[in-house]
């Protein structure tokens, strides 16, 4: 459990310290704590950013300093860093309440002070020393535009963010799959076909190759393209095809039956590679049971139903902020350009740093900050920009 999962409405984002599923959300670092204050108090000059006083600016900062002054002994015996935390961001709504009504920001200006906060929150984390990190898996469809959206972007973007955080992580950036008959004659190709399947071992609950270790948690990036590629009319026989093959090279430590099984499917059109993964999940899960560590992270509104509910019980605890911020961007609310991956990172790290106090009291005070200052941006005067409503086509006067 973890305080990232509960947040108030006009954010368009929820925090809750519940398991139960959650309708989270969606997007895009520097050293030195110090160097953090300064750069925070720069980017507000570099853009002239101005505000009248934010309504909720001061209670803001008591609700910081009684998160801090709430500590406890243990906690407080690294001040310095506890403080280096806290001290920027208390500046930063100090500076922008010191400075009094000046130029209004476009917001195309907004969403650029938002991205600065929030990848200094970034460059804080991945300062802490967090003991017993899980290894990860991301899986997502690439771009496939004949079957719908993929959002292929986003889950790159997660894949650059956690890899800055010094996650160990895993995941097949390879092109789509093409059939194992093209490959045949291409030792190269093959060896491509082979090393794929070699990653893709790690999603399987047992151990079948020595240097394969099976991964702790698995990010699941659901899409349209996903869901498309598991309407597969073969999909059922590659699924269990697999699960025998599995259960023999479970038996025999080995991972021949596997391969034997993906060679063959592979030549069927309609094959992608993400289907072994999504086929490996599944056979994860049942034997798993709750502690399969499958994150689902919806990149295309009303994916997860299609992609991973047939096997994932209703009540997991799933991110699903991207989808619905660019929802209720394209409704007409204002939304900043890269709030939703924002969103969905701050969950993500939340779940994968649960081990480290440091770290949960950090993402805690870092969320409830980036929330405030959405709500300073809001107040703040704009000026009326192409980015402001991308969705609404400009009067042709």
């Amino acid at each position: 459990m973890n305080h990232l999962d509960r947040l108030t409405p006009s954010h368009g984002l929820s925090l809750s310290p519940t398991r139960k599923t959650d309708k989270n959300i969606e997007e895009e670092p520097a050293s030195g704590l110090q160097a953090t204050h300064v750069s925070l108090v720069e980017a507000s000059r570099e853009t002239e950013a101005t505000n009248t006083e934010p309504a909720n600016a001061k209670k803001a900062l008591k609700e910081v300093g009684s998160i801090y002054g709430g500590l406890s002994q243990v906690q407080r015996e690294d001040q310095t860093i506890y403080q280096a935390l806290i001290t920027p961001v208390l500046s930063f709504f100090n500076h922008h309440l010191s400075m009094g009504p000046q130029k209004a920001l476009s917001i195309q200006e907004k969403s650029a002070l938002l991205d600065r906060l929030f990848e200094k929150m970034l460059a804080v984390l991945t300062s802490l020393e967090v003991p017993n990190q899980p290894s990860l898996f991301l899986i997502y469809a690439h771009h496939n535009f004949a079957c719908g959206q993929a959002k292929a972007e986003v889950a790159r973007y997660l894949i650059t963010k956690l890899s800055q955080l010094r996650v160990q992580l895993y995941s097949d950036q390879s092109p789509m799959a093409k059939p194992y008959s093209v490959w045949r004659d291409n030792p190269r190709k093959d060896a491509q076909l082979e090393d794929i399947l070699t990653s893709q071992l790690c999603l399987l609950p047992t151990q079948l190759r020595s240097e394969v270790k099976p991964v702790d948690k698995v990010v699941v990036c659901c899409s349209e393209v996903l869901a498309n590629y598991l309407n597969w009319p073969t999909y059922a026989d590659f699924y269990l095809a697999l699960q025998q093959a599995y259960l023999v090279d479970a038996l025999e430590k080995g991972n021949r039956h596997l391969r034997r099984v993906v060679n063959a499917f592979s030549q069927q059109d309609g094959f992608h590679h993400v289907l072994t993964e999504i086929a490996f999940l599944r056979i994860r899960a049942e034997e798993l049971g709750d502690q399969h560590g499958i994150i689902p992270v919806a990149l295309t509104p009303d994916s997860y139903q299609p992609c991973l509910s047939h096997f994932i019980a209703a009540t997991t605890v799933r991110i699903e902020d991207f989808a619905r911020l660019t929802q209720q961007a394209q409704a007409g609310q204002l939304i900043y350009l890269h709030q939703g991956r924002h969103a969905v990172m701050l969950k993500l790290i939340a779940r994968l740093f649960a081990t480290s106090e440091e770290a949960k009291t950090a993402l805690f005070t870092f969320w409830h900050k980036y929330c405030d200052f959405i709500e300073e941006l809001k107040q703040t005067s704009a000026v009326p920009t192409a980015l402001e409503l991308p969705h609404i086509k400009s009067n042709p006067r």
